[in-house]
């Protein structure tokens, strides 16, 4: 990094068993290493996204973190945050399933990664419902780093039907 600490934007998904307890044990960890988050979402409740659940509906969050390390070290951090709060497979090319923990980067300041493991801004985070109404909470003002439309823009224009309910608020 050039020295100067970017704002980590993330998100925190899951369905199984323990979702809350693997969201505070991996904001934990997450806080261990990037110190503590600038900004945490309530918690949010959806249906699954791109498949049937057959258990619970997904509960998300987003966190904001100031951070100098390099988008790879993040990547690896948070894949094996996800692993210690029990996550077997990750989603690919277009199949999702049940998890415990999905931890995925949305943005890393402004900068545009293209890589075999990460693509930031995240490829699909202005087409999801999940994503769009926690971030309106925390980042009413955001504007997207590659697509330069605003909060409002995305939301006006997502094709997701799925509902997003407040689950529980953040103290």
């Amino acid at each position: 990094m050039n020295g100067h600490p970017q704002e980590l934007l993330l998100s925190l998904g899951g369905n199984e068993q323990n979702t809350e307890k693997c969201f505070r044990d991996s904001l934990q960890m997450l806080s261990t290493r990037f110190g503590n988050p600038v900004l945490l979402s309530s918690i949010y409740e959806t249906q699954p996204w791109g498949f049937q659940a057959s258990t619970t509906p997904f509960l998300n969050q987003l966190v904001t973190f100031h951070t100098e390390e390099e988008i790879e070290s993040i990547l690896e951090f948070t894949q094996a945050v996800e692993k210690m709060n029990g996550r077997k497979l990750k989603s690919s090319q277009g199949q999702y399933s049940n998890r415990t923990l999905d931890i995925d980067i949305l943005c890393y300041g402004t900068q545009e990664v293209m890589t075999e493991n990460l693509v930031v801004p995240h490829k699909f985070m202005h087409e999801r419902n999940f994503i769009l109404v926690p971030l309106k909470e925390i980042l009413p003002n955001f504007i997207h780093p590659t697509l330069k439309k605003t909060l409002k823009e995305l939301l006006l224009s997502t094709q997701d039907n799925l509902t997003v309910s407040l689950y529980k608020t953040t103290t």
